[in-house]
């Protein structure tokens, strides 16, 4: 049966309208001719148009999030600093336990205020977690921009840093202490400059008092290298001095009370401290003559302690100025530590080094005290003291009062002493006198008896003579008497005359 032909602006009815017409019936209306109309082609384009806009809000979007997420790496980056080298396997205990950030309801509301946000009323705090950073995820020009204007040059992880601070740092504390050595020309001024540096490195009065006395009496040839040396140790133990106060070497070692006996502790001693300290920061396990004693032998380290031991040691380079510098110079920028470390190392360090340096101030009082009062220790009959410079003090005076008496003896006795050399002294001059008026008679005797000896030599000559010739005489006066009684004899007798 044949179907009626209905016209396309007829109306089936519902039933015959669900009926599948066959393709090869002839009730089957005729396809239209296909086209395209201008309607379509401005939909095509307004697609077009509509996709480029979506792809240009995606970029945006894209761009703006990874503007976004940089800044908060930098953000992250400049809190927690670059990482360990060990930190590159996987986040470690430093990292994980990082302190949650905290931002406040007020600081909140004036950041979206600034921004012109709506709905700025009753804002709640926001708590955010600090991503881990890996060494892999610092790129050359994240670095490059990180440390631009920062002396040094970028570093990926703190490990890097150490090895370059452990090669440079010895040849800047060389290079300042040249530099004091050449900025002193007279003698004066270098002797002044290196009894300066010695006494306020002295821990004692007795290292006091042998530092004045040497650098007295020190040969001038010597002088420039002295204070070179003089001025590293000054440069080291404000290096040391911080270091010991936070992480103590073993009670027994004394190396840092004695930097002021140049002849007692070689400049190499010290130096070889920093760097064994320096090789500390990045050890696996404590070393116990640098970390509290025996006590700490092969106990293991965790990052949270190296990170913190590298930001402190760090940040006390930082604070370590140039001797004489003009205008101040320190041996490390601080601007390099929150760089490096980051501001939250950087400011934990900066309480650290407080702690410590009043630490120290606390012992140096302790010393002053014990100098002063004498040391309490525990004795075999119980608890006692070391004499103090009180006790001197007070020996010193009760001596200088017995010198002052027995020298008021003296003085009298000098006094006494003086008087009978007075006495003596012209008793002597009066024998001097007699002396020389003495010999000057004896000599005028003396003359006097030599003419007068010589008179006597004639005279005795005259008279040997004379009893020669009375000696012969009495002779003749015998034989002549003999004669003449010989002549008396006869005349007698009547005998005639011979």
């Amino acid at each position: 049966m044949a179907r009626k032909k209905i016209h396309d602006d007829d109306e089936l009815p519902e039933e015959e309208a669900e009926l599948p017409i066959p393709e090869d019936s002839e009730d089957r209306p005729a396809r239209p001719k296909p086209g395209v109309t201008p309607l379509t082609l401005i939909l095509c384009v307004l697609n077009v148009l509509a996709a480029g806009g979506f792809l240009f809000l995606l970029a945006m979007d894209l761009s703006k999030r990874q503007a976004w997420s940089h800044a908060v790496f930098m953000h992250d980056l400049a809190l927690q600093g670059v990482p360990l080298d060990e930190e590159a396997k996987g986040p470690s205990a430093s990292q994980i336990t990082f302190p949650r950030q905290t931002v406040g309801a007020e600081e909140l509301k004036n950041a979206m205020s600034q921004r012109a946000v709506k709905g700025s009323e009753g804002v709640l705090p926001a708590t955010f977690t600090v991503t881990a950073i890996k060494p892999e995820d610092l790129t050359p020009e994240t670095l490059n921009d990180w440390f631009k204007g920062i002396e040094g040059g970028p570093v990926k992880t703190l490990d890097e840093e150490i090895g370059r601070v452990k090669k440079e740092l010895p040849e800047k504390i060389a290079a300042a202490a040249q530099e004091v050595a050449a900025s002193v020309k007279t003698e004066a001024d270098q002797r002044a400059l290196l009894q300066q540096y010695l006494l306020n490195m002295a821990y004692t009065i007795y290292q006091v008092q042998d530092v004045a006395k040497k650098v007295k009496d020190l040969p001038a040839a010597q002088l420039n290298d002295k204070l070179v040396d003089a001025a590293q140790r000054r440069l080291l133990i404000d290096i040391l001095v911080p270091l010991d106060a936070s992480r103590p070497a073993e009670v027994s070692d004394r190396t840092l009370q004695q930097v002021s006996q140049l002849d007692k502790l070689p400049l190499d001693r010290l130096q070889n401290l920093l760097l064994r300290r320096i090789d500390e920061l990045l050890a696996d396990k404590f070393e116990p003559t640098l970390h509290f004693g025996k006590d700490w032998a092969d106990q293991t380290r965790d990052t949270v302690d190296r990170r913190h031991a590298i930001a402190y040691f760090l940040f006390t380079l930082s604070q370590v100025k140039k001797p004489n510098s003009n205008p101040p110079q320190t041996l490390y920028p601080v601007e390099r530590v929150q760089a490096v470390v980051g501001l939250h190392q950087s400011a934990l360090s900066a309480q650290a080094l407080a702690r410590a340096l009043v630490g120290v101030q606390d012992r140096l009082l302790g010393a002053l005290s014990a100098d002063r009062d004498g040391g309490v220790f525990q004795g075999k009959d119980g608890p006692d003291r070391t004499a103090g410079f009180v006790d001197r003090y007070r020996d010193e005076v009760q001596r200088l009062r017995t010198l002052v008496s027995l020298l008021k003896l003296r003085q009298n006795r000098l006094d006494d002493l003086q008087l009978r050399i007075k006495g003596h002294t012209e008793n002597r001059d009066d024998r001097a006198k007699q002396v020389k008026d003495v010999t000057k008679k004896i000599i005028e005797a003396r003359t006097e008896t030599a003419r007068q000896m010589a008179e006597l030599a004639k005279m005795t000559d005259r008279f040997f003579t004379a009893k020669r010739q009375l000696a012969d005489a009495q002779e003749v006066n015998l034989r002549l008497e003999r004669q003449i009684g010989i002549y008396e004899g006869l005349k007698r007798k009547g005998g005639a005359t011979p």
